[in-house]
């Protein structure tokens, strides 16, 4: 992939990538985008699939336009793997930015991919963080 896009706010990735280095385990769910399901539901913003496979590809994080098809399966199998998680009982969270830095790295063999950190602590580390805003009194 190319230079990633700049980000104005790094603070999200930052707190994301603390939480991965933090996690016992890492599960990177992510798919090749060949083709497309010949649908023409319209759902890329294409008329058809042919003239979403004709349009310029743009490079961000990920490539695009792509067949949404593909990304609905990706969600279903992310969030499948979660509730798998939770049921274990171990926490996780959806993080799109281990995904993307999996993509950009070549870590995992995929054109999109989701990353899916796993603890088993305590408390759960995604989402009691300390707060660094000041209340008033």
């Amino acid at each position: 992939m190319g230079e990633l896009r700049e980000i104005k706010d790094l603070k999200f990735l930052l707190r994301e990538a603390r939480n991965v280095r933090n996690v016992d385990a890492i599960t990177l769910i992510g798919l090749k985008i060949s083709g497309v399901s010949n649908l023409d539901c319209g759902a890329c913003e294409f008329g058809t699939c042919k003239e979403m496979l004709e349009h310029g590809k743009v490079q961000k994080e990920f490539l695009g336009p792509r067949c949404m098809i593909k990304y609905f399966d990706l969600g279903i199998a992310v969030g499948s793997a979660a509730a798998k998680a939770k049921d274990l009982c171990i926490d996780s969270c959806i993080l799109y930015s281990a995904g993307a830095a999996a993509c950009y790295f070549k870590m995992i063999d995929a054109d999109v991919a989701m990353g899916l950190p796993l603890s088993v602590t305590g408390k759960n580390i995604f989402f009691y963080r300390k707060s660094k805003r000041k209340v008033k009194e």
